[in-house]
């Protein structure tokens, strides 16, 4: 079973890729660690410029229970959010802009 902590992405006009939805209840908005609008810059220390959003879908899904580390961008500040993943909360991307 694969599992995620429950995002949306997509690349904005700067070939940016961004957070643009916390589902509800999912890992990610109740750890209060992500916002809508943070860039998200490595997962497990992966640099996600570049990728295609399978690859990085493929990088933040993995087994549930396990923690997935993200990094991102929020205004001028790099933060680190580390998010258990749980199943039902698989991240989704959206066409680029």
């Amino acid at each position: 079973m694969r599992a995620g902590v429950g995002i949306r992405f997509g690349v904005d006009k700067d070939m940016k890729v961004q957070i643009i939805d916390l589902f509800q209840g999912s890992p990610a908005q109740t750890s209060g660690q992500l916002d809508v609008g943070d860039v998200l810059v490595s997962i497990d220390g992966v640099l996600v410029s570049g990728l295609s959003s399978q690859e990085i879908n493929s990088l933040i899904v993995g087994p549930p229970g396990t923690t997935v580390t993200l990094e991102v961008r929020r205004g001028d500040l790099i933060h680190t959010a580390r998010i258990q993943r749980r199943a039902n909360a698989t991240p989704t991307s959206t066409p680029s802009r």
